[in-house]
């Protein structure tokens, strides 16, 4: 065989080895003050246009942070069993004391404006758990591959996310999607998916 057929053999070969090759793609939401989000206290406190959100315990008070972004995009993805890992990240700006923080499915809707303790939503799956140590200041992040992907394929409704404490001891801050001195720190949900 000619080197021009052995380089067209050759050629053909490895587009057919990469025609079945799935390319790995990253989608980053990051919202600014048009985001979903908010803080609830069991003291009252409810804050969904604060530059920071709050979650843990302090002095006998229950904080939760509730996020949701926008997937609606998602349902272009053909194949939602192709989606191998979605992470949520917030960027914690202060700390009380060192705490697990766990985030969860918010099983039920809510508004930014009008949620409070006592009219949050239910919370359900748990997904995952980070520890922030006292002075943890930086990026956090929590794996919810499982809640995007029943998002995307229409299996559950997208209420998003709580992150919340089982412990009583600590309290950590973090940016908000209202945050405007850097928008690079507000909260944000990658996923990866094969195309």
């Amino acid at each position: 065989m000619g080197n021009g057929k052995m380089l067209a053999v050759s050629a053909l070969f490895l587009c057919a080895l990469f025609a079945g090759v799935a390319h790995a793609t990253t989608v980053t939401l990051q919202p600014g003050p048009e985001g979903k989000d908010a803080f609830i206290s069991s003291g009252g406190i409810s804050a969904g246009d604060s530059a920071r959100l709050a979650s843990g315990v302090e002095n006998a008070e229950v904080f939760w942070t509730l996020i949701e972004f926008n997937m609606n995009n998602l349902t272009n993805i053909t194949n939602t069993t192709n989606i191998t890992n979605a992470v949520l990240w917030f960027y914690c700006n202060q700390t009380n004391g060192s705490n697990n923080y766990s985030a969860y499915q918010a099983d039920g809707g809510w508004e930014e404006g009008t949620v409070s303790w006592r009219a949050r939503p239910p919370v359900g799956d748990y997904y995952d758990t980070k520890t922030i140590m006292q002075y943890g200041f930086g990026w956090h992040s929590w794996t919810v591959t499982q809640q995007v992907a029943d998002v995307a394929s229409g299996a559950i409704e997208n209420n998003g996310f709580v992150v919340k404490t089982p412990l009583s001891g600590g309290l950590a801050s973090f940016h908000s999607s209202d945050y405007m001195t850097s928008q690079l720190l507000r909260p944000k949900l990658v996923i990866t998916y094969n195309n």
